[in-house]
């Protein structure tokens, strides 16, 4: 029986030992020889002259990277940008692909980006909705009221108004979509409502003295009566009288009396007494008839008074 199983054992030994060899790390190591070797780490190649358990390992070149553990002797190619069709790359690194990108201000032309083209830029007037992404291109707007862009840019968005303080600044320049609002220091307004109510109140005040004066209706009677000199001083009072000889000084006529005696006692008056009589009693006249030859009475107590306007009365009435 022994005979029997010893044959078994060792076929079942020799089994059991070349199965254990297969069994490796499948990250990190690899079979050769019926025996695990260790392999080169990421961004690494190995050397040909290496051993299975002390591998030579050496670094990928530039623009080569090796992402993960190998036994390989050669490294992968980065991907080459063009920089004439605005493409480039990050800091290279050996343990990862690189790949191409778009340079700054600028997006794919397509789904491949085998090509990049420029972003638009938003004109004054109009601000960025959307920036632009690798893939999409800028998206702009109008800038609506209350908001301005004065600048082509294809990042800058429209930008609010300035709002002046109501208390110390007005508006200097109204703002546009494309202009912002200018604001400059408001004037005080004490200094020119303080002298346009002391000159009212000064206005007032003398037309009140004045009207209380009579000035205005002496000032007003004036213009109605068409006149524009001085203001007319209180006429004297005239009468009509009769005869005129009531006028005449007493004095005067005495003389008349004696005249008249004289004249009777001699046949015929001389004529220079003739004369002189006449000539007093004319001078009498012109200086005591008013314009129209009316005889001319002042009151008593009474000096320098002009006539009143003559009426139509006749005389002796």
């Amino acid at each position: 029986m022994e005979n029997i199983l010893k044959p078994w054992m060792l076929v079942f030994l020799l089994l059991w030992l070349r199965v254990r060899a297969e069994v490796c790390d499948p990250d990190t190591e690899y079979l050769k020889d019926d025996q695990c070797c260790k392999m080169c780490g990421p961004g690494t190649r190995m050397n040909a002259q290496s051993s299975c358990k002390d591998p030579n390992c050496v670094p990928c070149s530039d623009g080569e990277y090796q992402p993960k553990y190998t036994n390989g002797n050669k490294c992968e190619l980065q991907p080459y940008c063009d920089p004439n069709v605005n493409l480039e790359q990050d800091t290279l690194d050996r343990t990862r692909r690189v790949p191409c990108k778009c340079k700054a201000g600028h997006h794919c032309s397509n789904e491949d980006c085998l090509t990049c083209v420029r972003n638009t830029e938003c004109k004054a007037g109009e601000g960025v909705l959307r920036e632009a992404t690798p893939f999409n291109d800028t998206v702009c707007q109008k800038c609506e009221d209350g908001t301005f862009s004065n600048e082509t840019s294809a990042v800058a968005r429209c930008t609010p108004w300035k709002r002046c303080d109501e208390a110390s600044e007005i508006i200097k320049t109204p703002g546009s979509p494309t202009f912002d609002v200018e604001c400059g220091k408001s004037v005080p307004r004490w200094p020119i409502v303080i002298p346009v109510v002391a000159v009212l109140l000064i206005f007032v005040m003398g037309s009140g003295y004045l009207y209380k004066k009579g000035v205005f209706a002496k000032m007003l009677k004036k213009f109605k009566g068409g006149k524009h000199d001085d203001i007319e001083k209180p006429c004297a009072k005239v009468d009509l009288l009769g005869p005129l000889e009531d006028l005449v000084d007493p004095e005067i006529n005495v003389q008349q009396e004696k005249g008249a005696v004289w004249e009777a006692a001699h046949s015929a008056p001389t004529q220079p007494e003739e004369n002189e009589d006449h000539s007093f009693q004319s001078s009498v006249q012109e200086r005591d008839l008013t314009e129209n030859h009316n005889p001319l009475r002042q009151e008593e107590g009474k000096s320098d008074h002009a006539p009143c306007p003559e009426s139509n009365s006749t005389y002796g009435n």
